[in-house]
């Protein structure tokens, strides 16, 4: 089964992402700039779409196996002001693994990302793994001290971003709801 088909029926109820509601066009291109992150490299990649023109912007890569940051141009897009533009942010993790950490602090801090999608390469299995999580309902009050309190714990402890969301989600005895995200996994063989 294709990753848009899995995406766009988690997000076709979703009518506050307005540009992939009922959009196949939309859930395609998610498909098309995931297919743009090289797997079997070893390395991280990520890929950033504009949810209203659809273009999209990479791969970028920090040429590591466990990090990636956003090039100064995918930075600049989604740091902008009042823009109304929404962006979808997805990379891999080849060591396998779901959302860390550190993804879910990235992705509730900047407002104009609304979904952001892992790839998980588990070739052990042969499968590879897609996680996405979408903004819902989200309270800023809530998010803004929880980022704080996260990022207090990880200045001690620098291995704490690497940590799994389950970890987060036990350590901070939070949910996904709380957050206003909702999460869904779909799996697909090599």
């Amino acid at each position: 089964m294709k990753l848009w088909r899995n995406i766009r029926n988690a997000i076709n109820k979703r009518k506050d992402i307005p540009y992939f509601y009922n959009n196949t066009v939309a859930n395609r291109a998610i498909n098309k700039a995931a297919n743009k992150i090289p797997l079997g490299t070893g390395y991280e990649s990520m890929v950033l779409l504009d949810n209203s023109t659809l273009e999209i912007y990479g791969p970028c890569s920090n040429g590591k196996s466990d990090v990636v940051t956003f090039s100064d141009e995918m930075k600049s897009l989604i740091t902008k002001k009042n823009t109304g533009k929404y962006y979808t942010v997805i990379h891999n993790h080849p060591k396998g693994g779901a959302f860390s950490l550190q993804d879910i602090i990235v992705f509730i801090s900047y407002k104009a990302l609304s979904l952001s999608i892992v790839i998980e390469e588990d070739y052990r299995h042969g499968e590879i793994r897609y996680y996405a999580l979408l903004k819902r309902d989200v309270n800023p009050d809530f998010v803004d001290n929880f980022i704080e309190k996260v990022l207090d714990v990880c200045r001690t402890d620098s291995k704490m971003r690497h940590k799994s969301y389950r970890f987060l989600l036990e350590e901070f005895n939070v949910t996904f709801e709380e957050l206003g995200l909702a999460a869904q996994e779909f799996i697909r063989e090599v």
